[in-house]
């Protein structure tokens, strides 16, 4: 039940912060129950009202991994709801002995390009639109 609960709050927020082109709202749920991918979610609890207030997914082999969506909601942002999602999906994948870590970024959105390059992640190539 949490589970599905999740999803469905992670759709909306997919819905709204991604172009349908760049969305997973259609596949989400079956992504994420795929033994390759971890969907981690930050929940705000407020009188046992549960409330994603971002989320993160991640598709992996043994040990590649490439982050494939990060979204908060605009209500929480700069408040580390982005950095904490992030050090939890570093964590988890230094646990599961992943090598590599890819993803990627407009690099116009700004805050989120601003994000990943403080936890190290770098510019291997650029695609010219």
């Amino acid at each position: 039940a949490l589970f599905t609960d999740v999803v469905s709050q992670v759709l909306v927020l997919e819905k709204k912060y991604f172009p349908k082109h760049e969305s997973l709202r259609a596949t989400l749920e079956a992504e994420a129950r795929k033994r390759n991918a971890i969907l981690l979610a930050c929940i705000m609890n407020a009188e046992s009202d549960l409330t994603v207030v971002g989320y993160l997914m991640i598709q992996r082999s043994s040990v590649y991994a490439t982050i494939t969506k990060v979204a908060v909601r605009e209500d929480c942002r700069q408040r580390g709801v982005g950095s904490l999602l992030l050090e939890a999906a570093l964590e988890r994948l230094c646990a599961l002995r992943v090598c590599s870590v890819s993803l990627h970024v407009d690099v116009a959105r700004t805050p989120a390009y601003k994000l990943y390059c403080k936890y190290g992640f770098v510019i291997d190539a650029r695609i010219e639109r």
